[in-house]
């Protein structure tokens, strides 16, 4: 502007950080996932690695991914299936590529959640080494016939042998013996109702249902009809081998400034006890 004026701002360095990953699993893991979109043909395959101990994540990868020097494009044998695609559909694919799945995504966790039922029984004192459940290839909720994932039904089970062989009309039972304020507080208890507050952006909100039949509540046991993200199912199952301590999630470990002295250090954090050591060393046992 011939009357204007302008300002210059002189570039400032800005701080490092120094995360928990760990180059070499975050390697591993990368080639795993490459591996398993060959040998599934899924969409997308989500992988976490964390630290029980201390809540540090030592990898983290989802497909399909990308470079961020080139974020239009998708990596390796993806790109020539995105080449294909239409116009409307690539957008798709790009907004949901460029998400981070294991802390933006939500999904029905299904068998995993298994474990969070089962240590909540424990917990809880509704089942025990003598309690025995019977499969005879479905179970009858208030007239509703809900079936296991086999065609051989697992016949009658402890507890152990129920995890083991993931059956559903046995953790069905195992829920509805819990009853809804007991299985409910435990949900709560293992994080599922709250964000972890790892220090990622994106972080999804969980879906739990409020009002819940009975019908709910066994298929809640083996992990259907709950929607939650990869992090807080990963936060909540590893404070099970931390003797049921549950330490917060975290991605960044120092705060480094430009003259390389360290501004902050990120300690570790303790956010609860989910279940007692007994319940969590039996749970290792399980599992």
């Amino acid at each position: 502007l011939s009357v204007g004026s302008s300002k210059y701002y002189s570039p400032q360095n800005g701080d490092s950080l120094v995360t928990s990953i760990d180059e070499v699993i975050q390697h591993y893991v990368e080639d795993a996932l490459s591996e398993g979109m060959k040998d599934t043909g899924a969409e997308s395959i989500t992988c976490i690695v964390m630290n029980p101990k201390t809540g540090d994540i030592l990898a983290m990868a989802s497909t399909p991914s990308y470079d961020p020097n080139n974020p239009y494009t998708p990596s390796g044998d993806e790109a020539k299936k995105f080449k294909e695609l239409g116009t409307k559909d690539k957008s798709a694919y790009l907004s949901r590529m460029w998400t981070n799945p294991a802390v933006s995504g939500l999904y029905e966790p299904g068998s995993t959640f298994k474990l969070v039922t089962a240590a909540s029984a424990i917990e809880s004192g509704t089942t025990t080494d003598a309690s025995r459940y019977s499969d005879p290839g479905y179970i009858n909720v208030d007239g509703t016939s809900l079936k296991c994932w086999s065609p051989v039904p697992h016949g009658t089970q402890n507890i152990t042998e129920a995890v083991g062989n993931s059956c559903n009309p046995a953790l069905a039972r195992v829920a509805l013996d819990m009853g809804k304020y007991n299985f409910y507080k435990y949900i709560d208890i293992f994080g599922f109702t709250q964000k972890t507050r790892v220090d990622l952006p994106g972080e999804a909100d969980s879906i739990v249902k409020s009002a819940v039949s009975n019908v709910d509540i066994a298929t809640m046991g083996y992990g259907q009809g709950i929607a939650i993200s990869p992090i807080q199912l990963m936060t909540a199952i590893n404070s099970l081998g931390n003797n049921g301590v549950m330490m917060q999630s975290k991605v960044v470990k120092q705060v480094v400034g430009p003259d390389g002295k360290v501004k902050k250090t990120v300690r570790d954090r303790r956010v609860r006890q989910t279940v007692s050591k007994g319940t969590a060393d039996k749970m290792r046992s399980i599992m």
